[in-house]
């Protein structure tokens, strides 16, 4: 009786092994809708989507598997970039609402690191398939490496930023990256934040060169009342980047979702802000 059992609980842990490698796989993979028939200008740019610090591919692939499901996107082109620049690409741009996921194999780079490898990138995709436009999402470190693609981009490669999304973006922290500070309190003014961090420095100083045709999508979290945060992330750190951007566009917008669904690494989980991603890459 007692080896039956055992056979049994092998069988079941080799099952379990067998959907979570499927999982894992599939998360890093291209998976397409099969639709092919563009609408409109807008269903055809590029979608890029960054990771924050220590992102892999669930950072984004399941938003990603969502959006195939959803409103017919088509995840057709993983770009995996190596530490000494080199880039992997598994796939093509797809003519209808093509979605980019970025995978960094150095999962710790910054975001000098990310912004280098995404130039990259960015300008292999405009020699390969004349691609002139892309939309940017981040998340968390993400975030900040978006938006300073969407102020340099234009400048540095020739191809046009359209919309950015952001997501628990850490835009008055110290540290961007790692939890050495805890959550950082940021409180707000009329003009910004009291104290201002070196990031959102030399964010400010940087925005400037971003062509006022951009349009920001910025989305926060409150999973935690007591510190007023995504667990991670202050929302008013996430909140500074509307006084960057008010001196330079009024074509910001933002969502801060609160309850469930709403901490740092269920954002990109959350039903409330895929609908979001939707009407602002393609329907408003």
């Amino acid at each position: 009786m007692g080896q039956v059992l055992w056979v049994a609980l092998i069988i079941l842990i080799l099952i379990v092994l067998a959907f979570a490698s499927r999982w894992y796989f599939k998360a890093g993979q291209t998976l397409l809708s099969g639709q092919d028939v563009i609408a409109s200008h807008r269903d055809d740019v590029p979608t890029i989507f960054i990771p924050g610090f220590l992102g892999n591919r669930f950072s984004f692939g399941r938003l990603m598997a969502r959006l195939v499901r959803n409103v017919n996107a088509n995840k057709s082109l993983v770009a995996t970039i190596k530490p000494n620049g080199n880039i992997k690409l598994v796939g093509n741009i797809a003519n209808y609402r093509p979605l980019v996921q970025v995978l960094f194999s150095n999962k710790s780079v910054r975001v000098q690191g990310q912004v280098a490898g995404v130039i990259k990138l960015i300008k292999l995709l405009n020699r390969d398939y004349g691609i002139s436009e892309v939309n940017l999402v981040g998340h968390s470190m993400g975030s900040i490496s978006v938006m300073w693609l969407a102020a340099n981009l234009l400048q540095q490669t020739g191809v046009e930023v359209n919309r950015v999304v952001t997501i628990a973006g850490p835009f008055n922290d110290i540290e961007v990256a790692t939890n050495a500070y805890g959550i950082e309190k940021t409180v707000l003014t009329n003009d910004g934040p009291e104290k201002k961090s070196r990031v959102y420095r030399i964010l400010s100083q940087n925005i400037k060169k971003l062509p006022t045709n951009v349009q920001v999508l910025n989305i926060g979290g409150v999973s935690d009342l007591s510190n007023n945060s995504d667990g991670s992330v202050s929302v008013n750190s996430v909140r500074s980047l509307r006084f960057i951007m008010k001196r330079i566009s009024q074509q910001y917008q933002e969502l801060i979702v609160r309850g469930k669904g709403s901490g740092h690494s269920e954002l990109h989980e959350n039903r409330q802000v895929d609908k979001s991603i939707e009407v602002f890459l393609w329907k408003n």
